[in-house]
């Protein structure tokens, strides 16, 4: 008798049966056979015409913004359904605290990842090997990458040699090998914003420092409710600034140090003890 595998053959032995497994030649019960045959069978592929998506989002470059990823989610959801959400980093970094409320709203799975050396990003390396497992698996039928990183090029091409879709979203700045490796890329700083009446001019302020027209510039960029920004992100931003904006050549070894030795350009709040903001002042 041959089962499901079409290579485990059937014995009989003291009124019990018995199958020779070819690996590794020993007689073993029936049921454990079998078992061993069912585990070894390839996932079923998902049902005629369902579409599934993969979202993978590198939170280490990705920014955390509830109106972005309600943009991109948008689009990926015209491919079918997004039953793939994660978020790729090294959640003991305070980098990472602007993901957390983004992913309870939007049903994501954090998946940590720790630096294995300094400067190094970690993430995009496990984000790679997941869409790779993803893609082999046949769970899903396309991709949507978050991500304004290069690297991720290669991902992108392999996706589609697949024979599935490949959808990125990042920022402008994002290398054209990135945007071009793709069947369609969202731009995450290009949304149109109302504006019923013209914004007045900004007021001067001729004593303001170079340094601190860059980490107010840097605070705008990330500003939410009433000018308020996370100081982490500020911090993120300025450190991905060419060349890098580093608070250490002010003299000071922490960022929130070097904002509150000028309180007429900022003003600085914390909710709580891991969390701190920062604001402009006119």
């Amino acid at each position: 008798m041959i089962n499901a595998n079409g290579k485990t053959s059937f014995a009989e032995y003291g009124g019990q049966r018995f199958a020779r497994e070819p690996a590794s030649a020993l007689f073993v019960p029936e049921t454990v056979a079998l078992w061993r045959a069912e585990t070894r069978a390839p996932a079923p592929p998902p049902p005629s015409g369902a579409r599934r998506v993969a979202m993978l989002i590198d939170g280490d470059n990705a920014q955390p913004s509830e109106k972005i990823i309600k943009r991109v989610l948008s689009v990926a959801q015209k491919r079918g359904d997004v039953t793939v959400r994660r978020v790729y980093g090294n959640w003991s970094s305070s980098n990472m605290s602007g993901w957390s409320e983004i992913m309870r709203s939007f049903a994501m799975r954090p998946v940590h990842q720790v630096a294995t050396a300094t400067g190094k990003n970690a993430a995009d390396i496990a984000l790679a090997i997941d869409a790779m497992e993803l893609t082999l698996g046949g769970t899903v039928s396309g991709f949507c990458i978050v991500s304004s990183d290069s690297d991720y090029t290669g991902l992108a091409i392999r996706i589609r040699e697949h024979g599935m879709f490949a959808i990125g979203a990042g920022r402008k700045n994002t290398p054209k090998s990135f945007v071009n490796a793709c069947d369609d890329f969202v731009f995450t700083d290009d949304a149109p914003k109302p504006q019923s009446q013209p914004k007045p001019a900004p007021k001067p302020q001729p004593n303001r420092p170079a340094w601190a027209r860059t980490i107010a510039n840097a605070i705008d960029a990330n500003k939410k409710g009433k000018g308020w920004a996370h100081l982490s992100e500020v911090a993120t931003y300025l450190n991905k600034l060419t060349p890098p904006f580093k608070w250490k050549d002010y003299g000071y070894a922490k960022l929130s140090k070097l904002i509150k030795s000028r309180p007429e350009f900022f003003e600085i709040r914390q909710p709580d003890k891991t969390t701190m903001h920062v604001k402009n002042k006119p």
